[in-house]
């Protein structure tokens, strides 16, 4: 029982020391070495290896960063400027990973160190400050080559940080203000360009309405002038119209009662036509007769004839009315 006992605690202890089941987790792969040589791949999953002849290398497979460490670097223009960078990677080979170099996270720091301080020399301050997207570029496409015969494929390269010296700060601090204060002022310019556009564009429309308002009063007063023109003319030619119609019918009418007055002449007196017409014409032309206001001598032969005329005459004007 005691023997029992004792070999159970040997196995645990065994298990501990030696570790015979390895865990491998998903995005991991293992690579199993037997007698130090390599032996093949372990996928994700529980494994059981032979402590001391075997033991595995856990290699992660999922994207991972390297902090590239602040550097003082010489810019083209000979400035001098503190840069510091952050690499992304993934390791897509594990064998050339682990067997290709001793410590492929060190050489990727170094690797990446030393191709930033090359990189910036070629570049002036302003085009290292105004390009830094180009930069990262050509800074990911030198380590993805570089780093490929590592099994390491290099997905991005970003600088964190470009910190120029003190006085060089200063200078680009008071550049800033100046460039600031000359947009402003462009700025305001500007808005007062588009005021006195719209001013004058506005004091334009302005006069153009008020143009074409007066315009068109005149036309809608000449319109109403010649409409009333028109109008009074028509009327005077109708008063004209009417006027003759009247005096064409009052002609009409005394021709009607001189030949009535004749008629009744003729009938009263029952003599010939051209007495009645000399006693008639006489008649008519006593009141001229009479106006150099001499005495008129009638014929007692003719006073029952005229008066026989004035009763007519009398009898013509009573009809008239």
């Amino acid at each position: 029982m005691d023997f029992l006992f004792w070999l159970f605690v040997a196995a645990i202890i065994a298990i501990i020391l030696f570790r015979p089941i390895v865990v491998i987790n998903q995005s991991q792969v293992g690579l199993l070495i037997r007698l130090g040589k390599y032996s093949g791949k372990l996928g994700p999953g529980v494994h059981i290896v032979m402590p001391i002849i075997e033991y595995v290398m856990v290699v992660d497979l999922r994207e991972s960063l390297i902090d590239v460490k602040p550097q003082e670097v010489i810019t083209k223009d000979n400035v001098n400027v503190v840069v510091d960078a952050v690499v992304y990677y993934q390791i897509i080979d594990p064998e050339k990973a682990v067997f290709g170099v001793t410590d492929v996270i060190l050489a990727i720091s170094q690797l990446a160190q030393t191709t930033l301080r090359a990189r910036i020399g070629e570049l002036e301050l302003d085009q290292l400050l105004s390009a830094r997207e180009t930069l990262n570029a050509r800074m990911r496409e030198t380590l993805d080559v570089e780093t490929d015969k590592w099994g390491v494929k290099i997905t991005k390269v970003e600088v964190k940080r470009i910190d120029p010296p003190p006085r060089i700060q200063e200078a680009m601090a008071q550049q800033m203000t100046a460039e600031r204060e000359k947009r402003a002022k462009i700025t305001l310019a500007e808005a007062d360009r588009q005021d006195a556009i719209l001013r004058a564009e506005g004091y334009k429309q302005s006069n153009i309405l008020k143009a074409e308002g007066d315009a068109r009063s005149n036309v809608l007063r000449a319109e109403a002038e010649a409409k009333a023109y028109v109008l009074k003319m028509e009327a005077e030619a109708k008063g004209i119209e009417l006027k003759a119609n009247a005096e064409a019918q009052a002609k009409i009418i005394l021709g009607e009662s001189e030949a009535r007055v004749l008629k009744m002449i003729r009938e009263e007196l029952g003599k010939s036509g051209a007495k009645e017409l000399l006693l008639y014409t006489y008649y008519n032309n006593l009141p001229k007769l009479a106006q150099g206001g001499k005495s008129i001598v009638v014929p007692y032969e003719s006073a029952q004839q005229i008066s026989s005329l004035i009763l007519a005459s009398e009898y013509l004007k009573q009809d008239k009315e």
